[in-house]
């Protein structure tokens, strides 16, 4: 029975004293088998003395070259990139091992075609590989493959369909957040966008807005908020709240959603409602625009009326 006991104290006090393995541990043990993505991972937090540790440079490159010498791919295309200044043709040889591995980093796809589209880093100039690279980059889901193959596209269409599908590239881009898309995009639709009526540019923009093709979304707020739609005047605002498409201004919002609240907007009416319960002088300049000098209480009436009761309505109407 003693013996049984001490086996059993023995064992419970190993259980006790077990602990789970670190995350750091964990990857350092997956080094130690092989692994080339935890390589690739280690590397750089060493390079970049993530989560406070110490950079070590040396034992960074050292893992980045050992996880590219096992093929993984976005280890090459790293590596390949190291190369840039110094030897093109070791730059372009890691960065098409990526490219072709398998799996591929469609990233190196990308900066294949970047490379031969501007003749880059010693490289020789030479659109139709360019182009092929962007392909692939672009059906991989890349936005910046999607993007500069859309300006390939619009520079030198052999078909009609080409202004066509450069659109959806650039809009499949820009719906991934990447702004350079939508700026682009907004740029060759712009003259098609003069001739929409308010209405119609309210519209359009709510469409993208959804999208969260904000670079497109805004101008075409803009456009609708000149006629004074009050919906238009709040998106804009809330636009302007957050960034979206637009540089950051608290105080140009809040203008915004005072003139959509004097119109009828709910939503603006609810927000300077809110507003100024906790801050009455939030609209002192603004408030002589009131001809009704309506409390904040009036103004979370008029927000009701219109079937915004409180703030999670009045957000509902204006986010993305």
């Amino acid at each position: 029975m003693k013996k049984t006991l001490f086996i059993f104290i023995a064992l419970l006090s190993s259980v006790l004293t077990l602990r789970a393995e670190t995350p750091l541990e964990r990857m350092e043990r997956l080094v130690a088998e092989g692994d080339s993505a935890a390589m690739y991972r280690l590397s750089y937090i060493l390079e970049t003395g993530q989560g406070g540790l110490p950079v070590d440079s040396l034992r960074a490159d050292s893992l980045l070259r050992a996880s590219a010498e096992r093929g993984y791919a976005p280890a090459c295309n790293l590596l390949g990139f190291r190369y840039f200044e110094t030897s093109p043709d070791s730059m372009l040889m890691w960065i098409e091992r990526a490219a072709t591995s398998n799996p591929p980093d469609p990233m190196a796809m990308n900066n294949l075609g970047w490379l031969l589209a501007n003749g880059e880093g010693g490289v020789k100039r030479d659109l139709k590989k360019a182009r092929y690279w962007y392909e692939r980059g672009a059906a991989a889901g890349v936005p910046a493959s999607m993007t500069s193959l859309a300006d390939m596209l619009m520079q030198a269409p052999e078909a009609p369909e080409d202004s066509v599908r450069a659109r959806t590239l650039l809009r499949e881009a820009a719906a991934k957040g990447f702004r350079p898309a939508g700026e682009k995009l907004y740029l060759l639709l712009s003259q098609e966008f003069e001739t929409l009526t308010p209405e119609q540019a309210l519209t359009e923009g709510i469409d993208y807005y959804h999208d969260r093709i904000f670079s497109v979304s805004a101008p075409l707020f803009m456009q609708a908020a000149k006629a004074d739609l009050p919906y238009a005047l709040a998106l804009l605002a809330q636009s302007y709240a957050e960034g979206l498409g637009v540089d950051y201004n608290y105080d140009h919002a809040m203008h915004l959603f005072w003139h959509a609240a004097l119109l009828g907007d709910p939503s603006a009416a609810y927000i300077v409602g809110e507003t100024l319960q906790q801050f009455p002088d939030a609209f002192a300049e603004e408030s002589t625009s009131d001809p009704e000098q309506r409390t904040p209480e009036e103004w979370l009436r008029v927000a009701g009326q219109g079937g915004v009761g409180d703030a999670h309505d009045a957000v509902a109407r204006l986010k993305p």
